[in-house]
């Protein structure tokens, strides 16, 4: 099946990862990342274990990492001068299913951790030493780090979509530098800044937020200063970013992919299929007693809960979705 128009047409490919623990599978509610390394293999997670995944392009599974993490929700990779790091940002709970698909707290804190390929911690991060945290919550969603190979510093940029809805920055020993409480922004207080991106496409990187309960994408610069928002007329839950050549791609969770142009305008959708959000039980379904259950409503072409998107070299597109049993799409370029 073809999917969009002009210069972004797509072959959708679905199922795409063979998942090891297939039942387990089919029961966990997916909640993660994804990411492409520098050697071409993808980075995911099992939906209902804590099981990094690393996939040819092709879905299958090359090799398994168990990690002391409750959810693997945020994937980010850097290049550093060692070599590659991975971040995984874990939110610190999970829905499960003997629980009826409430959260459940897990045994590990809500962190970010950078891992090496072997799953060892390097590097953690957990809340600032901000009053608010004192009895708040810290849930983070997401981290960007402006690397050096990018003309940055290291620094490590982190989203507490979750939790007290701000954004920190720490230095690249992991030490708390700042953050942005968007209390004062033209744009509003962040409602739920779900992803975070930084933006070397032009002379002056930009700090990009995903801030999903607005429908909006908050800019700052990287000394944290508002610089400008946009998205309300054609966003509706904008969760993650992936950078496409000049283009950006914009997982909104509302059942479509998000392309814009360099100028952060609308070039067009993919697999638009923002009705289902509407639906009751989205992102799942409703059995007879109101419980959730893997939803019946997916389809070839059209997107139900995009959580994460990232592509490859070749200018393939890879898509995750939050609900039970997730669904792993890929997108292959046409031309």
């Amino acid at each position: 099946m073809l999917i969009g128009t002009g210069d972004f047409v797509f072959e959708w490919h679905e199922p795409f990862i063979d998942f090891p623990y297939a039942e387990d599978a089919l029961e966990g509610w997916a909640h993660h990342g994804l990411t492409v390394m520098a050697n071409g293999n993808l980075l995911s997670c099992h939906p209902s274990r804590p099981l990094l995944l690393v996939c040819d392009t092709q879905g299958a599974v090359i090799r398994t990492v168990d990690l002391p993490v409750t959810e693997i929700h945020g994937l980010t990779t850097v290049t550093e001068a060692g070599g590659e790091s991975i971040w995984i940002v874990d939110n610190g709970r999970k829905r499960e299913k003997k629980a009826g698909y409430d959260y459940v707290q897990g045994s590990e804190k809500a962190r970010a951790v950078k891992v090496s390929r072997s799953g060892d911690i390097e590097l953690e991060l957990g809340p600032p030493p901000l009053k608010n945290y004192a009895s708040g919550t810290f849930s983070p969603t997401q981290v960007a780090v402006w690397s050096k190979s990018d003309g940055g510093n290291d620094e490590i940029w982190l989203a507490d979509g979750y939790g007290e809805h701000q954004i920190h920055c720490y230095d690249s020993n992991g030490d708390y530098v700042s953050s942005i409480n968007s209390s004062k922004s033209p744009a509003g207080s962040f409602n739920n800044p779900h992803g975070i991106w930084i933006d070397t496409r032009k002379a002056e990187a930009e700090l990009y937020i995903a801030d999903r309960a607005n429908a909006q994408i908050q800019v700052y610069s990287l000394d944290g200063q508002f610089k400008r928002n946009f998205g309300t007329d054609f966003l509706l839950k904008p969760s993650a970013f992936a950078p496409y050549g000049d283009y950006l791609l914009i997982a909104d969770l509302c059942g479509r992919l998000t392309v814009l142009d360099l100028d952060d305008a609308l070039v067009c959708h993919l697999g638009d299929n923002h009705q289902v959000a509407r639906e009751p039980g989205w992102p799942n379904s409703l059995n007879l007693q109101g419980q959730p259950i893997r939803t019946d409503r997916l389809r070839a072409g059209a997107f139900n809960s995009p959580h994460s998107v990232t592509c490859d070299a070749q200018g393939n597109i890879y898509v995750c979705e939050w609900l039970i049993g997730g669904r792993f799409i890929k997108l292959v370029k046409t031309q």
